[in-house]
């Protein structure tokens, strides 16, 4: 075939086509003389033995038809998309949820911007199973309009390298580029290179921003920044000066709170937790020794919880709280930090009231009752130690019993109580009773006839019922033999 002239690639009739096998010789010039028509036949005829072979040059030739005409197996089997232009990029979108990693990464940084907004919604969406927005790379992502990023999907976003996310502009991460439903699922890892790309004002901005909707565990990964020994911290270095003072926390979210200095947590109050059930996610050990008791008195009843659950993954915080501040935590807060209470100094736990935490391990599905250690069990005081005994199964409170060396208790056997007649001085008896005082009649009690009497109507029901059955049987039988 001439290599010069395309449009005699446009006239080889289907059936010699389909077992045509040298892609790989062709111009680019001839390329760009497949049909719609022919592509699709290659396609899904050879997909394999015939795709794989394309070049970057070859199918960068394709008209735009042509491209859209690729079926599934020939797209997923052309490794390099790397000269396409912005707008055959664009064209390629319609086959996003195609795409592997691999594929993506090959794109051109330049050539990004033809990305559109179905096509970014189909990277990694539920019709995909790659991890094809892996293979953004971070010049790639800022080329892609604004309104295509919106409609990134949180699986895709989560699949982003940390430095891909922490690379695009302040906008896009905490000016709603970004869509708050993507931006849930953000990692630890992301907003942390975040953090060092953009300091201070990512903080500032975070209040209203889609990083509100993270989750616990990508929260709770952050708090990994202050452990000077955490992998995180080594990886990242972070050098961010603390965010603000007392009053700066007013209205603030997690990322503020956990950048905010130590002394500043002595301003949040009850009603901070109640309309922003975040502050909690961003208290550190350093903030336990100013938080107000009052304050925490509030947990209770203000805190939601998904956000009352955090702190006991994030044990530091309340490993800190002193016997002044313990006293202040209910009974669903204890339960929800249950697992974090053998890091409490002594003090700090024989503070807390018997009843609460007797309350707090009453349900054995706790966090609290799920972690019960004997080494827990002897720092407690009797007090308490009593409490908690009383309310669990008996299984459960022998088990700590024989912690402390005490002997296990079983239950008391079931007595019958029958009616007796005569006294030895030959007198009688007054009429004998059951435990809960009902009368006993001649060894039954009422109940007890009333329901021997439901059973023996019902039992007469029955029978009544499998007589009318036969009857009507034996009546229809004779009808029969009749006719």
């Amino acid at each position: 075939i001439n290599a010069e002239y395309g449009a005699q690639i446009a006239v080889i009739p289907l059936a010699p086509l389909k077992s045509f096998d040298a892609f790989g010789n062709l111009t680019d010039a001839a390329c760009s003389g497949f049909t719609a028509t022919q592509a699709a036949v290659l396609a899904s005829t050879f997909p394999n033995d015939q795709c794989s072979s394309v070049s970057p040059t070859c199918v960068a030739a394709f008209k735009d038809a042509t491209v859209t005409a690729l079926d599934h197996h020939c797209v997923t089997a052309i490794g390099n998309f790397s000269k396409l232009s912005s707008a055959q990029v664009g064209v390629l979108s319609t086959h996003a949820a195609l795409l592997s990693k691999a594929q993506v990464a090959t794109l051109a940084d330049a050539s990004c911007d033809g990305l559109t907004p179905t096509g970014v919604s189909l990277l990694s969406s539920k019709y995909s199973t790659s991890d094809a927005c892996n293979g953004l790379s971070p010049t790639c992502l800022r080329n892609v309009p604004d309104g295509a990023v919106a409609e990134m999907t949180g699986d895709c976003l989560g699949q982003l390298d940390a430095h891909t996310f922490a690379q695009q502009t302040l906008d896009r991460i905490v000016g709603g580029g970004f869509s708050n439903k993507a931006m849930s699922a953000a990692t630890g890892e992301q907003v942390a290179w975040a953090l060092k790309e953009h300091g201070k004002p990512l903080v500032a901005r975070s209040a209203t921003s889609g990083l509100r909707y993270v989750t616990v565990n990508t929260a709770v990964t952050l708090h990994a920044l202050f452990d000077v020994n955490s992998t995180l911290a080594k990886a990242v270095a972070l050098n961010l000066p603390p965010y603000g003072d007392a009053a700066s926390l007013d209205g603030a979210r997690w990322l503020q709170t956990l950048f905010s200095l130590d002394s500043a947590s002595g301003a949040i109050t009850t009603a901070d937790f109640a309309t922003v059930n975040q502050t909690l996610v961003g208290l550190r050990a350093g903030h336990a020794a100013a938080i107000k008791p009052a304050a925490l008195a509030g947990l209770e009843d203000s805190v939601a919880d998904e956000y009352a659950r955090v702190p006991a993954a994030v044990p530091s915080f309340v490993a800190a709280l002193d016997a002044k501040q313990t006293p202040m935590l209910g009974c669903r807060i204890i339960g929800a930090w249950g697992n974090m209470l053998p890091s409490l100094t002594d003090a700090a736990l024989h503070a807390i009231n018997p009843e609460v935490l007797a309350c707090a391990a009453h349900d054995d599905t706790t966090e609290f009752s799920a972690n019960w250690k004997c080494a827990f069990a002897l720092r407690l005081s009797d007090a308490q130690f009593a409490a908690i005994v009383a309310q669990r199964s008996d299984y459960a409170a022998n088990r700590l019993r024989a912690c402390r060396g005490i002997a296990p208790v079983t239950a008391a056997p079931t007595t019958t109580t029958t009616r007796s007649t005569a006294s030895s001085g030959g007198g009688t008896l007054p009429p004998a009773t059951n435990p809960n005082g009902s009368p006993v009649v001649d060894g039954l009690t009422t109940l007890e006839i009333v329901c021997l009497g439901v059973g023996v109507l019902g039992a007469m029901a029955i029978c009544g019922a499998v007589a009318f059955f036969f009857v009507q049987r034996n009546r229809r039988g004779s009808f029969e033999r009749l006719a």
